[in-house]
Order: C-alpha cells, then sequence, then structure tokens
C-alpha cells in the first residue's frame, strides 16, 4: 500500500494549532532541552507532557471527541505490565530511578492513545496533521540550511538551544566540521524528526512528496547524518525505480544529483571511513559495554536508571570516544539499552512499541524503526510520538476506504 486516500478537506484553524504543537512539542526537544536547563526543570519532558496531557483532556472530555477502543484497553493492559515490571524491579534491585520509569510509563500510554486518537479522528482532521507536518517539515529542513549558512558565513551557531543558552549547542568537530543541530539538540536527532515528518508527508500528503524529499536530501548533507542519508537514499532509490516515466522524476533526480555531488565533499564521511567519527566510534564502543551488561543482569535487568552504575567503561571506552566516559548515559543503542536495565520486560515493551508504530507492510515506519534503533539510545524522543500519530491517520483512512468500497456496487 504506497499510500491512503483522505477525503475531506483540513480546516485553516486546525492545521494552525497541530503546526504550532508539532514544532513546540512533537518536533521540539530542542527547545524543551533549552527550557529546561534555562527554567531548572527536572526533565525536558515535564512541560511537554503537560500539554500532551491538557490536549488529550481537552479533546476527549471537552470536545468528547471519541479514541479508537482497542487503543485504550491496549493502554491499559500496559500500564499493569509497567505497574508489575515496577514491582519486580524494586523487589529485585531495592531502587531505581523512579522519575525516569514514570516518565517511560506516561511516553508508552502516550504513544498508544496519540495513534488511538487519530484512529478515531474526523477525516479533517488526518488532513491537518498531513498538512501541519509539511509546513513542521519545510521549517526545519530550512532551519538546518540556515544554520549551516548563517555558521560559515558568520561563524555563528543559531540552533534553537544554543540561542536559548549559548553553552549549550552541538561543537565543532575537526574531522566533520560543523554539523547543526538547528531546531533539535543534536544533529542525530535532527534527523530523526526530518525522517518522522517526511514519512507523515510521504503517507498523508503524497502530492507533496517530491519538494519534501528535496528538501529531506538537502537537510541531510548539511546534517552529515549516516543514517538520514541511507533513509533518504532508500527513499531516492524505490521512488525512482516506480516512477520513471511520471513528471516529477525530474525532481527526483535533481535531488539524487544533489546528494551525489554535495555529499562526498562533507568531511564527516572521510572520517567515518577512517574510523576518526567521533559519534561512529562512540557507538561502537558503547555496545560492548551494554552487552556486558546485559550478560551479567538479564533476564531481570539492573533497574531502570543503574545502567551506569553497574557498566563497566574501561580506559578502551575513554580512547574509542575521545571524551568523558562520565558524560554519556548509557549506550547509544536503545534495544540494548531496555535490555540492560529492564530486562525482558524492556525487551516486551519496546516491541510492544515498536508493534504501535508500524501499519501493516508499509515500508517507511519500519525503516524508521531501524534507524531509530541503531541510532539512539533512547526510545523517548518526542518524533516518535508523531509517527504514532501518523499512524493512527492511516487507521483511519484504511476504515474510510474500506467503507467506500463497502458502499460501492458490486
Amino acid at each position: 500500500m504506497d499510500s491512503l486516500p483522505l477525503i475531506r478537506p483540513p480546516s485553516r484553524r486546525s492545521v494552525v494549532i497541530l503546526t504550532i504543537l508539532l514544532l513546540t512539542v512533537g518536533f521540539g526537544e530542542g527547545l524543551a532541552r533549552g527550557l529546561q536547563l534555562r527554567l531548572g526543570l527536572s526533565s525536558p519532558w515535564v512541560v511537554g507532557f503537560l500539554v500532551i496531557g491538557a490536549c488529550f483532556g481537552y479533546y476527549v472530555l471537552i470536545l468528547r471527541q471519541p479514541v479508537a477502543l482497542r487503543r485504550v484497553v491496549h493502554t491499559e493492559a500496559l500500564l499493569w505490565f509497567l505497574v508489575l515490571g515496577l514491582v519486580i524491579q524494586i523487589a529485585v534491585d531495592g531502587h531505581i530511578n523512579m522519575a525516569g520509569y514514570i516518565q517511560l510509563c506516561l511516553f508508552a500510554a502516550f504513544l498508544t492513545l496519540v495513534r488511538g486518537v487519530f484512529a478515531a479522528a474526523d477525516s479533517r482532521i488526518t488532513r491537518s496533521l498531513g498538512q501541519a507536518i509539511l509546513v513542521a517539515h519545510l521549517f526545519m529542513c530550512g532551519y538546518v540550511v540556515a544554520t549551516w549558512v548563517i555558521w560559515y558565513a558568520m561563524r555563528m551557531d543559531v540552533s534553537v538551544t544554543r540561542l536559548i543558552d549559548p553553552t549549550l549547542g552541538f561543537p565543532y568537530n575537526v574531522y566533520s566540521g560543523f554539523r547543526p543541530a538547528a531546531w533539535s539538540t543534536e544533529p542525530a536527532w535532527a534527523a530523526m524528526s526530518i525522517s518522522v515528518s517526511y514519512i507523515g508527508v510521504h503517507y498523508l500528503l503524497p502530492n507533496r512528496r517530491p519538494v519534501a524529499l528535496i528538501a529531506m536530501t538537502v537537510a541531510a548533507v548539511m546534517l552529515q547524518s549516516a543514517t538520514l542519508f541511507l533513509f533518504d537514499g532508500v527513499i531516492l532509490g524505490v521512488t525512482i525505480l516506480k516512477h520513471l516515466h511520471r513528471p516529477e522524476f525530474i525532481a527526483i533526480g535533481a535531488a539524487v544529483a544533489a546528494m551525489l555531488v554535495f555529499g562526498p565533499v562533507f568531511p564527516r564521511a572521510d572520517a567515518i571511513v577512517a574510523g576518526n567519527d567521533a559519534s561512529t566510534r562512540m557507538r561502537v564502543a558503547s555496545v560492548g559495554v551494554a552487552v556486558d551488561v546485559i550478560s551479567k543482569s538479564f533476564p531481570l535487568g539492573v533497574g531502570y536508571g543503574n545502567f551506569r552504575d553497574v557498566a563497566v567503561y574501561g580506559d578502551e571506552w575513554s580512547q574509542q570516544i575521545g571524551s568523558d566516559p562520565s558524560s554519556y548515559y548509557k549506550s547509544d543503542v536503545v534495544v540494548l539499552n531496555m535490555v540492560a536495565e529492564l530486562g525482558l520486560g524492556g525487551l516486551v515493551l519496546l516491541a510492544y512499541s515498536f508493534w504501535v508504530l508500524r501499519f501493516g507492510s508499509l515500508l517507511l515506519p519500519s525503516l524508521f524503526l531501524v534507524m531509530l534503533s541503531s541510532a539512539s539510545g533512547t526510545i523517548l524522543l518526542p518524533a516518535v510520538l508523531v509517527l504514532g500519530a501518523i499512524v493512527g491517520c492511516l487507521d483511519r483512512a484504511s476504515i474510510e476506504a474500506q467503507a467506500i468500497r463497502d458502499a460501492s456496487p458490486p
């Protein structure tokens, strides 16, 4: 299934509201991180969860809009599972990061409910979300370009975290040069947000795919994100193979040319090949640390938040990363982190979350999950909730498409 039909026209008001929510909460982890440190909050999710909870309460209790029933049932079962896991963790380990565990529970519950809200939403809401995601996608890609240009023109980082707090930002690296964090906390997470926003445009606004793909390709070049390059490359390859004779092939070809011509100019590709890229070394070294923790603690895990208390980093860690190991939390692979801290329960929770984020045999959600698994140490990314909303829209569109087919004469 390449795309799903969405019928009713969007509401301009809902597009504006959803765009604001996407840029401040859904894709606003850089903004949240800056505000966390500026305001002295315990977590960047403090404001985000309050906003999401308030929106959900207003939507369900005030507007009396429905939520897909099975997602409510799944949420209740999930919370009971997490409570049971908490009891086991406390009984075995004696102490865990309670605030962090509650944050994880809220995230998993909201992920399920977000899909349920959009699965039962009016079709105008799903159209509005598609339009809002397109605006957010172009904004984030444009911000990457602007941040990169301003850095090389004026040697000034205008990433949102740096604007809020000048001590933050992603530093210049001698091997990779300047990599803009832009609207995110770091380039890798900017790549995650941009990939999710493209998924939304791809499925909810199919006629806008060429412009969204070109914008993402330009942003990938400037972010120098290997994972976004691969994500972009797969989409480009599939698109070219499927649409060789369509008019937008010219635009797609231009994007491919830009990627092939300008991508190798940037120094990070050489740094990765030469083994001098700090991010890649960190990812490789952290895998061994996490595997060691798992081998000592599976199937119960070491307890949520206790990874660094148990992990043995050693001198090799510091040499490979080239940084103080105490500045890094857990490993850089989310699957290993969840299993190391929560054991078998973490594996079940992660599998459930990935199940919520998939939709049938569609390629891009699954491709993003591979990207998330290999390039992020946590699943607690706001963009993951946005993907849940996108998949919910696909649920709704699938139901409407089936209703149209059932109503059609044989």
